[in-house]
C-alpha cells in the first residue's frame, strides 16, 4: 500500500481525524480532513496520551494510504473507537506533520487551543492488564465524595478535623497500595499533558475500560496535601499526589478558559476563584518534574500558557537546546513581572554546571536530568516577603549573545567561611523513623549537630534564634514573621522534637503542637541546600554546591542575595551558584529603598574619626554601603578621578566566542541622564576581555527600568573562562573594615572618587578587629536600620556611644591604612 504523505498546512487550519467504525480486532481505518480552526469548534474530542516506544509501532489505513503510529495510540483509537458510527479525533502524532519543522512550529503555538475547543479530552493511560482500574477509581471516587461532604461542613481543609471516615476498613489500605500503579502510568510523567488536560472543557481518565473524571483525582490531591493522614489511612504515596496538587495550584488554575472541569468540585472550584497572577518561572518549574523526548519542549509545552504572553516567545524546532534556553532566560529578564524572580530558578544539578562546563550557569536548565517528583521550592517567588535587592525597578542587566554573557548591578557583601553537607528535610522531621540511620542511634537532634558545628564561638540565644529562623529561610512566607513569633513557633517545635528522640508522649497543647508541625513544614525549604556561617558571622541557607571561599551579593531589584565564585582565569568575573538566604539581608538592609536616604554606616563612621581626628577632609568615603572592589578605574597605571564606576557580575558563556554583540532594549530616562551625568555606561571596566568592548555611552546597551537609581555596583558572573586573559584588576574579597576606604577628592562637582588600600593592610588591621568590637558593630548596624526604617530619631550622641565601641580598634592603625 502507499505510504501516506502530508499536503501544506497554515497556521489557520487543522487537520481533524474521522476514525471509522469498528470492533476491537479491526484493523484502525480513518480519513485525515483540513479544516478551518473557527469552524471546527466543539466538533471534535482531543486524546491526550503518552508516546511510548517510537520503535514499537502500528500500521494503519489514513486516506486509504498505509500509516505507522505508536501502539500507545493504537490502543486509545482501539478503545474510543464506535461499533457503529465515525468519530471525529484530534491525536498529534496524525494531526501534524512531524517532520516538518515550519508546521510544527506554527502548530505547536496553537495546540493548546486545540484541546481548549475541544467537546472532550480523553486521556488514554493504557491498558489495564492487572484489571486493578475499577477498584483504584472506584477508591478515590469513594473518598473524594466523603472530603467533599466534610468540606461542606467545615468550609476549610485545614478546619476538618482527624478522622477515619464511616466507610473505611482495612481493605482500603490494600486497595491504596494500587494507587501506586495509577500514578506511576507513563501519562502522569509527560510534559505535554499539562497543557492538554488543563485547557479541557471536559477531561476524563482511560484506564483500560474504565473511566473517571479527571477533576476526581485532582479534587482528590488537593485533598491530600498537607494531610498525611489520609494518604496513611490508604496506604497511598502522598508525594505524588502532593506534585499534582502543586501542577493544579501553579498551572491549571492560570488558564483563563471559563468553560472548563476546574469548576466542577467543590475544592479546586474555590481554588480557582483565590486565583493570583502567578510566574511563567513556577509553570517550567513544574515540567522541570515532568519527562520530554525533545527537551525544547520544556519550555515549548508551555507556551499556551496565558503567563507566556508577555514573553514574545516563539517555538522554533531548527534552534538547539541551549539556544532555546538562553532566548527564554533573555526573554524572563525582559519581563518586569518574572525578572525579580530569574536567577532564583537556577539550581544546577552537579558541581560541573556551576563552573559553566555545561553552558552559562545563569541560565536555568528546564530538564532534570534525574527522574522525580519531588519539588525543590525557591526561596525567592511571587507573593513571598523577600527582597533583599530593593525594588524591581532598580534592576539593569545586559546580555552579550556573542558570548553568554549577563551583567547586572548589585553588591558584594560577604564571603562563606564554613558550608555543611546538604541538608535533608527528613532530619527535621518530628518521626525520628524519617532520620538517617546513624541520627537515630545518637543523642543529638540533626539541629544540635548543625549548631554545634556552625555556632563555635558564639553561643548566645540570639545568634540561636538566627540559626533556626535560617533554616526555615525566614518561614518563606508572604506574611513576614516577626522574631517574637518565631520563638514561639520555634519553642514549641524543640519541645515536640525532644520528645520524640527521647520517645515521651509529645505533652503539647492544640496550639503548641499546631506550632511545632509548622516548624517542620517550612524546614522543606532547606531541602538540597546547605547551611553556611559568612565570614562577618551571618548564617545562610546556600545551594548544595557552595564552598568555603563562595562569595555572597545583592542584585539590585532581584528578591533574593546569590552565592557566585570567582572565575579562575578572568579577574572580577564569577559563576553563579545559586540563590540564597542570609539572615540579615533579606528586606533591602543592604541596598535601602527609594524613600529613604539616610547616611551609609561608612559615613557615620567617617563623620566619627574625623571628629576625633583620626580622618581628615581628603578621606571621605562615598555613601554607598558595604561597597567592595575597585571603584577608580586605572589608565595606562594613572587613576582617572572624572569617572565613578562600581563591580559588575558577568556570568560567561563559550570560551571560543570571537564576538560582542550585545543584546538591547530601550533604556529609561533615568537611565540616560544617568549615562549623561556620571558617564556611568562609558566605563572600560565593563569590558570583558579584549575582544569585548566597553559599551558606548548610548543608554540602549543595559536594560533597566525608568526608575533606576543613580548610583549602584555591578558585578560580573562567569560561565566559561574565555581564552584571553582580562584586563580588569581583581576584586578583594570583602570585609566590615574594608569598607573604609582612603578617599581622594577631585572636586565638588565630580563627587568622591575612591582607590582601595591594599589588601595586606586590610588583612592587619582585621586581624586586631575583636569578637566584642564586631558585636559593637552589629548592635550599630541594627540602630541604623532602624533609621532607615524610620523607626527611631536620629540622635548623634547615641551613634558616637555606638561608634565608641568598635572604632577604637582603627585609632591603633596609621592614618593611611585607617
Amino acid at each position: 500500500m502507499e505510504k501516506f504523505g502530508y499536503e501544506s498546512l497554515d497556521e489557520e487550519h487543522i487537520r481533524i481525524i474521522e476514525l471509522l467504525p469498528g470492533s476491537d480486532m479491526d484493523s484502525i481505518k480513518c480519513n485525515l480532513t483540513s479544516e478551518p480552526r473557527r469552524d471546527s469548534r466543539d466538533t471534535y474530542d482531543a486524546i491526550s496520551y503518552a508516546w511510548g516506544d517510537p520503535k514499537d509501532t502500528v500500521e494503519i489505513t489514513c486516506n486509504n494510504k498505509s500509516m505507522s503510529i505508536t501502539s500507545s495510540l493504537a490502543g486509545a483509537l482501539r478503545t474510543v473507537r464506535s461499533r457503529h458510527s465515525p468519530h471525529r479525533l484530534w491525536a498529534d502524532a496524525i494531526c501534524i506533520n512531524q517532520q516538518r519543522s515550519h508546521e510544527k512550529n506554527h502548530q505547536v503555538k496553537r495546540i493548546g487551543q486545540v484541546y481548549e475547543n475541544a467537546r472532550e479530552v480523553m486521556v488514554w493511560l493504557g491498558h489495564d492488564k492487572d484489571h486493578v482500574a475499577r477498584e483504584c477509581f472506584n477508591l478515590i471516587e469513594r473518598w473524594t465524595l466523603y472530603l467533599d461532604e466534610q468540606l461542606q461542613i467545615y468550609r476549610h481543609v485545614q478546619d476538618i478535623p482527624s478522622f477515619e471516615p464511616p466507610e473505611f476498613d482495612e481493605s482500603d489500605r490494600a486497595r491504596g497500595l494500587k494507587l501506586k500503579a495509577l500514578m506511576s502510568r507513563s501519562w502522569f510523567s509527560r510534559v505535554w499533558v499539562v497543557q492538554e488536560a488543563g485547557m479541557a472543557k471536559e477531561c476524563s481518565l482511560l484506564w483500560g475500560n474504565q473511566r473517571m473524571p479527571f477533576a476526581t483525582l485532582i479534587e482528590f490531591a488537593c485533598f491530600c496535601n498537607g494531610r498525611t493522614n489520609i494518604m496513611k489511612l490508604m496506604g497511598g504515596d502522598d508525594a505524588t499526589f502532593g506534585f499534582w496538587r502543586m501542577v493544579f495550584v501553579c498551572v491549571f488554575r492560570t488558564y483563563e478558559n471559563m468553560t472548563s472541569w476546574r469548576r466542577s468540585r467543590p475544592l479546586i472550584k474555590s481554588l480557582c476563584e483565590k486565583r493570583t497572577a502567578g510566574l511563567f518561572l513556577d509553570v517550567l518549574q513544574i515540567g522541570k518534574s515532568l519527562s520530554a523526548t525533545d527537551p525544547r519542549d520544556h519550555i515549548y509545552a508551555f507556551l499556551g500558557n496565558p503567563l507566556a504572553e508577555q514573553l514574545s516567545l516563539e517555538p522554533d524546532y531548527e534552534r538547539s537546546e541551549g539556544d532555546v534556553y538562553l532566548d527564554a532566560a533573555s526573554a524572563i529578564l525582559g519581563s518586569r513581572h518574572e525578572s525579580p524572580y530569574s536567577l532564583c530558578f537556577v539550581q544546577h544539578a552537579s558541581a560541573d554546571e556551576v563552573t559553566g562546563s555545561q553552558g552559562p550557569s545563569w541560565i536555568p536548565r528546564w530538564r532534570r536530568v534525574e527522574e522525580s517528583r519531588r519539588m525543590i521550592y525557591t526561596i525567592g517567588n511571587l507573593g513571598l516577603s523577600h527582597k533583599a535587592g530593593g525594588p524591581a525597578n532598580r534592576l539593569q542587566y545586559r546580555i552579550d549573545r556573542a558570548q553568554n554573557l549577563l551583567s547586572v548591578q548589585g553588591i558584594m557583601f560577604d564571603s562563606l567561611t564554613w558550608v555543611s553537607k546538604p541538608l535533608r528535610k527528613e532530619n527535621f522531621a518530628l518521626d525520628p523513623a524519617q532520620w538517617d540511620p546513624k541520627l537515630r542511634t545518637s543523642n543529638q537532634t540533626h539541629l544540635d549537630v548543625l549548631w554545634n558545628e556552625a555556632a563555635v564561638g558564639v553561643r548566645n540565644i540570639d545568634r540561636y534564634h538566627d540559626f533556626s529562623f535560617t533554616i526555615v529561610t525566614g518561614y518563606n512566607n508572604p506574611r513576614f514573621i516577626k522574631r517574637r513569633e518565631h520563638r514561639t513557633i520555634f519553642k514549641a517545635y524543640l519541645k515536640a522534637l525532644h520528645r520524640a528522640r527521647n520517645e515521651e508522649p509529645h505533652g503539647l497543647n492544640d496550639k503548641e503542637a499546631c506550632n511545632a508541625s509548622r516548624y517542620e513544614v517550612n524546614a522543606r525549604n532547606c531541602t538540597k541546600r546547605c547551611l553556611a556561617v559568612t565570614e562577618h558571622g551571618r548564617f545562610a541557607l546556600v545551594p548544595q554546591f557552595a564552598q568555603v571561599g563562595d562569595q555572597c551579593c545583592v542584585v539590585l531589584g532581584m528578591v533574593t542575595p546569590f552565592v557566585v565564585r570567582a572565575a579562575d582565569r578572568m579577574a572580577g568575573c564569577y559563576h553563579l551558584v545559586g540563590e540564597a538566604y542570609v539572615n540579615g539581608v533579606m528586606k533591602h538592609e543592604l541596598v535601602g529603598d527609594d524613600d529613604c536616604d539616610l547616611p551609609s554606616i561608612d559615613r557615620l563612621v567617617y563623620t566619627t574619626l574625623q571628629n576625633e581626628g583620626f580622618a581628615t577632609e581628603d578621606q571621605h568615603p562615598k555613601n554607598s554601603a558595604f561597597e567592595v572592589g575597585d571603584a577608580a578605574v586605572e589608565r595606562d597605571g594613572s587613576v582617572d578621578n572624572d569617572i565613578v564606576t562600581e563591580d559588575l557580575i558577568v556570568l560567561l558563556g563559550d570560551d571560543d566566542s570571537t564576538a560582542s554583540e550585545a543584546e538591547v532594549n530601550d533604556g529609561g530616562p533615568r537611565a540616560k541622564r544617568v549615562a549623561a551625568d556620571e558617564d556611568l555606561l562609558d566605563s572600560p571596566e565593563t569590558a570583558t576581555d579584549s575582544t569585548t568592548p566597553a559599551p558606548p555611552s548610548n543608554p540602549n546597551w543595559w536594560h533597566d527600568d525608568d526608575d533606576f537609581p543613580e548610583t549602584a555596583k555591578r558585578f560580573r558572573l562567569a560561565e566559561q573562562e574565555p581564552s584571553r586573559s582580562d584586563p580588569m584588576r581583581p576584586h578583594t574579597s570583602s570585609s566590615r573594615a574594608s569598607s573604609i576606604m582612603a578617599m581622594k577628592r577631585t572636586s565638588s562637582s565630580d563627587g568622591w572618587k575612591s582607590t582601595l588600600a591594599s589588601s595586606a593592610s586590610w588583612k592587619r588591621m582585621l586581624s586586631s578587629i575583636t569578637r566584642s568590637m564586631l558585636d559593637g558593630l552589629e548592635v550599630f548596624e541594627k540602630y541604623v536600620k532602624a533609621l532607615r526604617e524610620k523607626k527611631e530619631p536620629y540622635d548623634g550622641a547615641k551613634v558616637r556611644s555606638l561608634i565608641d565601641a568598635f572604632a577604637p580598634a582603627l585609632m591603633t592603625h596609621p592614618k593611611d591604612e585607617v
